[in-house]
């Protein structure tokens, strides 16, 4: 993924959940073996479909995994970005936490513009 520098942080919240949708995996589902007195075939049907699903389920995780990784290095390095562009690491530092905390809380269900917003309001305080 291209860097985040030089976005704002709308713009890279967008590119990020972008990427991200990208790397997005759905989990396989598990084979049901349906009839309760099965056949020979069915038997083996269900046998191969499991073993298949095995095989999906081992790439799943590994690209699960990748998902994970990069998506919690690209919200922190987002979280960074705003920190920094929002003056929160000019404000006393036994301050940034909590002013950091109660901006997430009152903004992040709708995204982390909104998180910029409120910690902008909330660091003008300290000016």
């Amino acid at each position: 993924m291209k860097t985040i520098e030089g976005l704002s942080v709308y713009e890279a919240e967008k590119e990020i959940r972008d990427y991200l949708n990208d790397l997005w995996v759905n989990k396989p589902k598990e084979p049901l073996l349906i009839n309760n007195k099965p056949t020979k075939e069915d038997i083996e049907d269900y046998t191969k479909k499991v073993e298949q699903y095995n095989i999906d389920l081992a790439e799943y995780k590994i690209e699960n995994e990748i998902y994970e990784s990069e998506s919690r290095r690209l919200w922190d390095l987002l979280e960074e970005k705003i920190k920094e562009d929002s003056g929160l690491n000019t404000i006393p530092e036994q301050y940034r936490d909590k002013v950091y905390s109660y901006a997430y809380q009152r903004g992040h269900s709708s995204g982390y513009g909104e998180v910029y917003g409120y910690l902008c309001d909330l660091v003008n305080i300290f000016e």
